[in-house]
């Protein structure tokens, strides 16, 4: 007998140690880029919130609320409530597919400057 290569039992060892090593990599791989993506999503849609309360906050919306769909399938609410005479609660909400709500709140204070006439 020949001993100079690997038996067919040590042969089958290595390849099924290789096989699972690779299944154990691509999992990691796929579980990252699953990540990557709900993370881009929740940054979408926290800035999407902070610019509708941008918005929101130049007097644009002063009470109610308005809703929208974006064209990446985004939903979002803006909601003005009056606290009182001089305080707005701003919120924005948005829902993105596959991540969880954003909400952002805010309250805008209504600054009246008084003219004086000379």
């Amino acid at each position: 007998m020949n001993d100079s290569g690997f038996s067919l039992v040590e042969t089958l060892v290595a390849f099924a140690i290789f096989s699972l090593s690779t299944v154990a990599i691509l999992q990691s791989h796929s579980a990252s880029a699953r990540t990557n993506m709900r993370a881009s999503s929740i940054s979408e849609a926290t800035l999407l919130a902070r610019e509708l309360l941008l918005l929101a906050e130049t007097g644009a919306l002063t009470s109610g609320e308005r809703t929208g769909t974006t064209s990446s399938g985004a939903t979002w609410r803006v909601e003005a409530r009056e606290l009182n005479e001089r305080l707005t609660r701003l919120t924005a909400t948005v829902q993105t597919p596959g991540a969880p709500e954003v909400q952002i709140d805010t309250v805008r204070w209504h600054d009246e400057i008084a003219v004086v006439a000379p």
